[in-house]
């Protein structure tokens, strides 16, 4: 793992959506690559997950807001 001073840098960031095919149908029109498709995360409570990678940004998942992770 790379370092920024010394903070490693980060693997990869987590943004809450509410609708997660929309987010997913979203990033891609804008180029970015379906890395996985959405599935549930037991770690998470079961709430749907799925990763996408943009060069210029690296790698982020989407997270499937429900009433349990809102």
């Amino acid at each position: 793992m790379r370092k920024n001073g010394n903070a490693p840098e980060a693997y990869h960031v987590c943004y809450a959506v509410a609708d997660l095919e929309r987010a997913i149908a979203d990033l891609r029109a804008k180029k970015w690559l379906l890395v996985r498709a959405a599935v549930p995360a037991i770690a998470l409570g079961s709430a749907r997950v799925a990763f996408l990678y943009s060069p210029g940004a690296g790698l982020i998942e989407l997270l499937e807001k429900s009433p349990q992770n809102a």
